[in-house]
């Protein structure tokens, strides 16, 4: 049993099998991440909202995990590869990689001098592939990226060209979305996702429906008006 082990450590140890070490880990990551987000997510949201019996929600979250943690997985090894397989062409037709930074501790992994075309394409890709279907799961994390994307593109911004964000803005930011949130919940409550419609409508539209003590302050047993 001993030489087994050793050899395993042995080809972790080699570069020769460290970027098939590396996809895989990067896989196991990605549906471990997946899974740990998804299911208390899935749980909460389903004793909330869901009216179906304990083996219906379990389903569901063994399902919505699996399929987060597989995009998630299959989706970071695919990138992975993309980048490989890429930045050894550029490096064969005789195109400059992206330099380590001096001083920097040494990065050994696949995407270390890859270039920002080449992530950039290499993540449109394998996004598109795994969260390209229209779904509750991928609507969520889409719409996700787009507030960090924006978010950081806005502090590159600033970062780069020196724009100054006054004291109040993020006050201002928060005010605009929560006006422009009212505004499409109140008249156009279709742009919105499902998620969120059931949440707006939760507090401004059932609050206004009640008939005794008990639905007024108790419970909750109105319906959407």
């Amino acid at each position: 049993m001993v030489l087994p082990i050793l050899s395993v450590q042995e080809m972790m140890q080699s570069a020769n099998y460290r970027p098939i070490l590396e996809l895989l880990k990067t896989f196991r990551n990605g549906v471990v991440y997946g899974v740990k987000i998804r299911a208390p997510h899935t749980l909460v949201m389903s004793l909330i909202w869901s009216r179906g019996t304990p083996l219906q929600i379990l389903e569901k979250i063994v399902k919505n995990s699996k399929q987060h943690g597989l995009n998630l997985g299959f989706t970071a090894v695919v990138f992975k590869i993309i980048c490989m397989v890429g930045a050894r062409l550029v490096k064969l037709l005789g195109g400059a990689s992206t330099k380590a930074v001096e001083g920097a501790v040494a990065d050994t992994s696949i995407t270390a001098a890859v270039p920002v075309w080449l992530t950039f394409l290499a993540g449109s890709i394998a996004g598109g592939i795994f969260w390209g279907e229209t779904n509750p799961i991928n609507t969520q994390v889409t719409m996700y990226l787009i507030s960090r994307v924006l978010s950081g593109l806005l502090f590159s911004a600033v970062e780069k060209y020196g724009v100054k964000i006054p004291n109040n803005g993020f006050r201002a930011l928060s005010g605009a979305m929560w006006g422009l949130v009212l505004v499409l919940f109140l008249h156009r409550p279709a742009t919105l996702q499902t998620s969120l419609q059931q949440s707006m409508a939760y507090i401004y539209k059932e609050s206004a429906v009640f008939s005794n003590l008990w639905d007024l302050v108790i419970m909750n047993n109105a319906t959407t008006v």
